[in-house]
């Protein structure tokens, strides 16, 4: 009698736990959509591929090697282009391989993170300084002991860092922020039940709040969002899953699948809200569309764009616009603001 007892609660436990894991994954459902229109700021774009792109009170910036150039600097009200800085190089203020860029509004200075050498260099961009475009300072992280894909520069001479630090035996690890070289806080969970899912996360959208107290990261295959506070530490305060990870590994590469829905292209973030490209079909093309989240990762809009968006950035002094790297079907780029309603 006891033994069939437990036997139908395991039963039911194990039935309610699939059930549960099966519906942590809801497609997003936002209240409100609207359709709003890109305002064309630039002719098309010379550049092969935008890795990257950033907005200050005056300027564009746009990542991507150009005549041995990496950071191309564009008017903001005209869509002209200034000027080419951070040449192709392994030489003083030189960059061999860029793969990120932020702009830092309070010392009006920029920062590109050189992957090859791990180096994080920063340029000087103040309208009123006539050193326009020169290198600062030069902070490397190759010291760290293994790979550093990715560094933010927070308050307080910290850094947070997306990389693989430590040895190879140790645990895969995620996030880190470092004061004085030294790791101050870490995070290393997943949001997933298999460690061969762990690849997905190799190379998420990513994005960090103006006031660098908030971290939002999301996944281009499926659609999972993770929100964290960085004001203590790294801490997850918020999850949302509207896709599962489906993908296959082949040769050592992530591949999608006939069932693979696609998620997060682009983030960026102010400080009250969270904007993305999110593509949420099986259809990998669908760039069309500024799907916006609260800090908690509930929906609040989504807007239906009348251009297919790459990159998309938000500047602080103009709270309701938004900058962005559109494209067209014979993938010729250009620069488009967006204007929402207060």
């Amino acid at each position: 009698m006891w033994k069939k007892l437990l036997l139908y609660v395991c039963l039911i436990t194990i039935l309610c736990s699939c059930q549960k894991q099966h519906s942590a994954y809801a497609p997003p459902t936002f209240p409100e959509v609207k359709n709003i229109h890109a305002h064309r700021l630039s002719d098309e774009l010379l550049i092969s591929y935008p890795l990257d792109m950033a907005v200050s009170e005056d300027y564009i910036f746009i990542l991507a090697l150009v005549d041995n150039t990496w950071l191309q600097v564009y008017d903001k009200s005209t869509g002209q282009l200034l000027g080419s800085f951070v040449r192709r190089g392994q030489g003083p203020g030189e960059v061999t391989t860029a793969n990120m860029c932020y702009y830092d509004a309070r010392e009006k200075k920029i920062s590109v993170y050189d992957e090859s050498s791990m180096k994080l260099l920063t340029y000087q961009f103040d309208k009123e300084d006539d050193n326009w475009g020169t290198l600062i300072e030069e902070q490397p992280f190759y010291n760290l002991g293994a790979t550093v894909r990715r560094v933010w520069g927070l308050r307080d001479d910290k850094f947070l860092v997306d990389g693989q630090l430590g040895t190879k035996s140790d645990q895969q690890k995620r996030f880190q922020i470092l004061a004085d070289t030294e790791v101050s806080a870490d995070y290393n969970d997943f949001p997933i039940d298999t460690p061969e899912e762990r690849a997905v996360w190799l190379s998420p959208a990513i994005a960090v709040s103006p006031d660098c107290k908030k971290m939002v990261v999301g996944t281009l295959y499926g659609g999972v969002l993770e929100l964290f506070d960085l004001s203590k530490g790294i801490e997850l305060k918020a999850i949302r899953k509207f896709y599962p990870p489906v993908v296959q590994y082949l040769s050592g590469t992530i591949q999608s699948t006939g069932e693979t829905v696609w998620g997060f292209s682009a983030l960026c973030a102010t400080d009250e809200k969270v904007y993305s490209v999110f593509i949420g079909d099986k259809n990998p093309n669908l760039f069309n569309n500024l799907s916006v989240f609260d800090w908690d990762g509930q929906e609040l809009i989504k807007y239906n764009t009348d251009c297919l968006i790459l990159r998309i950035c938000a500047s602080i002094r103009e709270p309701n616009k938004l900058y962005g790297i559109a494209f067209s079907k014979t993938r010729e780029f250009y620069l488009v603001s967006f204007t929402f309603d207060s």
